[in-house]
């Protein structure tokens, strides 16, 4: 047999700070977040026919949609096509993004179910890895975004300069939403 000692867990009458040992439970698995997070990519990509095609198309066609719709009931009469077209994505790319976020983490322990129970590791890991895997999605929606805004000529500097400061806020939102609806 084994002489090792087994780790002890105190419990303790006083109160923790649960927000620091989640912060410290992070850190200590970050390798196993990243696994997480690679492993959440690589299944979202590999199993749709279209992959990385779909992920531009999605709000493409929906602005598109949107413009053509808006434009023929005249909310958007002064607009040309290409402003309206723009318009509707600058909201459709973090929208989806929060969107798919939100129902991916949501469903994550019911989907990681059998390592869950298996294995030990913080349970924010899971719903967590799918929040920040859905920003490549916003990631390449924007790069589409800003394509099609200097093509068409309009001023997108500003959305470089919002990105950082708004999209830690939209994954932050994400986690908390999805982190709830997880636990039930």
């Amino acid at each position: 047999m084994d002489n090792t000692p087994l780790p002890e867990t105190i419990i303790s009458s006083r109160p923790t700070h649960r927000f620091r040992q989640t912060l410290r439970d992070l850190v200590a698995y970050r390798e196993l977040f990243r696994a997480f997070v690679a492993r959440d990519i690589k299944v979202r990509y590999k199993q749709t026919a279209l992959g990385v095609i779909w992920v531009l198309l999605q709000p493409l066609m929906a602005s598109g949609i949107f413009a053509v719709v808006f434009k023929q009931i005249g909310a958007m009469q002064e607009a040309t096509a290409m402003e309206a077209l723009l318009f509707f994505m600058a909201g459709l790319v973090p929208w989806n993004t929060f969107q798919m976020a939100v129902n991916s983490a949501s469903s994550s322990m019911e989907t990681s179910a059998n390592l869950i129970t298996k294995v030990y590791f913080p349970r924010m890991v899971v719903p967590g890895a799918y929040v920040v895997g859905s920003a490549l999605d916003f990631f390449i929606g924007l790069i589409l975004f800003l394509g099609i805004g200097l093509y068409a000529g309009m001023p997108v500097w500003w959305v470089v300069l919002g990105v950082p400061l708004l999209l830690p806020i939209q994954m932050a939102s994400a986690a908390g939403i999805g982190l709830f609806f997880a636990a039930l």
